[in-house]
C-alpha cells in the first residue's frame, strides 16, 4: 500500500507542477505580450504573439454559449479525473 501512496503522491505532485507553471506561462504571456508587438526570437521563423482560445482545443465549441462550454469542460475535467484515480487503484499492488 506505501507504493501505492508514494506513486499517487508522486503524481499529484508533477499534476500541480504542471498546472502551476501552464498558469506561470499564461500570467508571463499575458503581461509581455498583450497589446504589444510580436516578440521575435528567431528573425522571419519563429515570433511570439498574444492569442487566447476561449473554446477547447482546436476551437471546439467557439460557438457555444460559454456556460455550456464551462459545463462540458467540467464534465470532461471530472471523467479523466475519474478514470485516473481507476487506474491508479487498478494498478496497484494487491497485498498477499
Amino acid at each position: 500500500m506505501k507504493s501505492f501512496w508514494r506513486r499517487w503522491g508522486l503524481f499529484v505532485s508533477v499534476a500541480f507542477g504542471a498546472v502551476a507553471l501552464d498558469q506561470a506561462t499564461k500570467l508571463w504571456a499575458a503581461s509581455a505580450l498583450k497589446g504589444k508587438p510580436d516578440i521575435e526570437v528567431i528573425s522571419g521563423f519563429f515570433n511570439l504573439h498574444y492569442t487566447t482560445n476561449p473554446a477547447m482545443m482546436f476551437s471546439i465549441g467557439l460557438s457555444w454559449p460559454p456556460t455550456l462550454r464551462t459545463a462540458l469542460f467540467l464534465v470532461l475535467a471530472v471523467l479523466v479525473i475519474a478514470l485516473i484515480v481507476y487506474w491508479q487503484k487498478k494498478s496497484a499492488p494487491t497485498a498477499t
